[in-house]
């Protein structure tokens, strides 16, 4: 499984961020009033979020620990179920449009085949995954193996 994001592959993915206080909602969302000076070290700033997400191993499959970080980030918010095919839903209560936001919760994925004597590893595409060898070469990745995580390039 490819993470093009994470350089620190030993390092475990942080629970979800904290919500912003109300009235900082608005600054956080890009709203009115919001700040072009937020770095990733702002945990509220939508990079912080992007990088947590893709820090996240989802190969197709394989998408508990994305679903387990969502569920755990919206619980707060409201009343989250989850369908029979793994996709969740979450509630929020009051009057107001209803708005649906989707996102695919897998991510483009390796098959190892084999490993060779000097530790290269032979890949293949994912389950349902289709892109061309070239797309990975020299990206850092990280191996799921049944140790836990590795780390490769």
């Amino acid at each position: 499984m490819a993470d093009f994001t994470r350089t620190d592959t030993d390092a475990e993915p942080h629970g979800p961020p904290a919500r912003p206080p109300a009235g900082d909602r608005a600054r956080h969302a890009g709203g009115p009033n919001a700040s072009s000076a937020q770095t990733e070290d702002d945990p509220g700033s939508m990079e912080a979020l992007l990088r947590t997400l893709t820090s996240l191993s989802g190969p197709t499959g394989e998408e508990d620990e994305v679903l387990d970080w969502v569920r755990r980030a919206w619980e707060p918010l409201g009343e989250v179920t989850q369908s029979p095919v793994g996709n969740l839903f979450l509630h929020l209560p009051g009057p107001g449009k209803r708005v649906l936001l989707a996102a695919h919760a897998d991510e483009l994925s390796l098959i190892v085949r084999s490993i060779s004597p000097d530790g290269f590893l032979r890949v293949l595409p994912g389950e349902r995954d289709q892109f061309s060898a070239p797309y990975f070469i020299g990206s850092p990745v990280k191996v799921l193996a049944d140790g836990g995580p590795l780390p490769g390039v």
